[in-house]
């Protein structure tokens, strides 16, 4: 990337986290699911009073602010725009993908990936 932009470099840099943010989205992800699953009472559940709960539990709050959190958004989008670019991208490209996912020595990344990621990220969060 010897003539690359600012805003390619980030691209470049934010592309390349991919492996690391899917690794921790998927844990935050199953940590939340696992916290609410071993919660005792659930709002769908009767209270030991005998009423259900109308605004869930605390645990059903605290899964629900985690995963709409905007670090937890971010993580995702990233994620899916990452998956959805190298499914789409021509078999070179995924080579070079994982390759420089991988930690590979890349000879040269092409820009069209970093605007196809990019494009992917910004129409994902349009539609979310």
């Amino acid at each position: 990337m010897s003539y690359a932009t600012e805003r390619e470099l980030s691209l470049y840099q934010e592309l390349g986290t991919f492996p690391h943010s899917l690794n921790e989205y998927v844990t935050i992800q199953s940590e939340a699911y696992n916290l609410m699953y071993a919660s005792p009472i659930l709002s769908h559940q009767k209270t030991s009073y005998g009423k259900h709960s109308n605004a869930g539990s605390r645990v059903e709050r605290v899964v629900t602010l985690i995963l709409a959190s905007d670090y937890f958004l971010n993580l995702e989008f990233l994620v899916r725009a990452a998956r959805l670019l190298y499914e789409q991208a021509s078999v070179t490209d995924q080579r070079t993908l994982l390759g420089f996912w991988r930690g590979e020595p890349v000879e040269s990344f092409p820009p069209r990936l970093l605007w196809r990621y990019a494009a992917i990220r910004a129409e994902l969060e349009l539609v979310s």
